[in-house]
């Protein structure tokens, strides 16, 4: 083999190395699936379909929500034992929808989610989803009327 053919062929094995990057770390904005981890996230949401403003269940219905604020969530306790900061975004359209098996996403009556907090596991590929009603959003010291866990 020559030197051009060397050269070309470590410029085609970083090339497809940076495909291979691309595909793992999906770019803003693009969906993400977290797979259902916990027994509560399997039997009612299935795997979820993460979008900044949306989440999809695996039954197909959709919330549509915005980003409200950053906030600690202590009840996202994760196996490494830490707890970790979420990310609260707010219903455009509060409800409480039904999902798999016929449950629901929060399954109190006459108390639609208002409020969702997405809370990453600092230290891994996991993320909590808690879910909450009322008028106000969620602050540290709120308990949510459900948590799921997936992993990415």
């Amino acid at each position: 083999m020559t030197r051009r053919t060397y050269l070309l062929a470590g410029v085609a094995v970083l090339a497809l190395s940076a495909q291979s990057v691309a595909k793992e770390q999906p770019a803003p904005g693009e969906p993400v699936t977290w797979h259902a981890t916990s027994k509560t996230a399997d039997s009612i949401t299935g795997d979820v379909v993460y979008l900044p403003n949306s989440l999809t269940f695996a039954n197909g219905t959709s919330l549509t929500m915005t980003a409200v604020a950053n906030a600690p969530a202590p009840w996202a306790s994760f196996s490494g034992g830490s707890d970790g900061d979420g990310e609260i975004y707010k219903l455009e359209s509060p409800a409480d929808p039904e999902l798999l098996n016929g449950n629901k996403l929060c399954g109190m009556p006459d108390q639609p989610v208002t409020y969702v907090m997405i809370a990453p596991n600092p230290k891994g590929d996991e993320m909590v989803l808690g879910v909450f009603t009322g008028e106000d959003a969620p602050t540290a010291t709120s308990e949510p009327c459900a948590t799921y866990s997936y992993e990415l």
